[in-house]
């Protein structure tokens, strides 16, 4: 018996941490009020505007289902006068994986809709990479993106590398009553 002595201590107190723990209305915070505030006001000199806007709400972002992803890769392939090579599908856990009858692969995650899109010809050629001009104009980046359906937000900030990749960039945006964050690389070739 002398020997179950510390495991019923143990209990004890694991079992009082709870018991107050959940007994207090915002758990264990320190600056918490210890006496409740009465007659109390708050003044303010601050002038406000009047004007009412209408904001979009952050929310999570839509998980997609293998039909809906089957569909994108579809339209993406249409766009390149293609089709997917059904025997080649493949479907995990988070992303979803479909190659052409040729020579693109796209990889589309569940969570978002993020997606990238490869071209073997290009990416994985033994013939050494062409880029396009070096210099591309952030217009010329985005006309390109816009005849694979892809949509940059106007506040995205435009970056150019030496490398022939350009780069998007976009922090929690309005626009269009979307919320728009994140950024899209792309390599441009001739």
């Amino acid at each position: 018996m002398l020997f179950q002595i510390p495991l019923l201590v143990t209990i004890a107190v694991f079992a009082s941490i709870f018991v107050i723990y959940n007994s207090k209305e915002l758990g264990n915070i320190r600056n918490q009020c210890i006496t409740p505030l009465a007659n109390v006001s708050v003044t303010s000199s601050a002038e406000y505007s009047e004007e009412s806007v209408m904001l979009p709400v952050y929310r999570m972002v839509k998980d997609l289902t293998k039909e809906e992803t089957t569909q994108f890769a579809k339209a993406m392939f249409e766009k390149l006068d293609t089709k997917i090579d059904e025997t080649r599908n493949d479907f995990y856990e988070d992303t979803a994986i479909f190659y052409a009858e040729d020579r693109y692969c796209i990889w589309i995650e569940y969570k978002g809709g993020d997606y990238k899109l490869t071209d073997f010809e290009t990416s994985f050629s033994d013939e050494p990479t062409i880029y396009a001009d070096g210099n591309a104009t952030e217009d010329i980046i985005r006309n390109a993106l816009s005849e694979y359906g892809v949509f940059i937000p106007s506040k995205a900030e435009f970056y150019r590398f030496d490398n022939g990749t350009y780069e998007f960039i976009v922090n929690m945006a309005a626009e269009n009553g979307e919320i728009y964050d994140g950024s899209l690389s792309c390599e441009y070739y001739n």
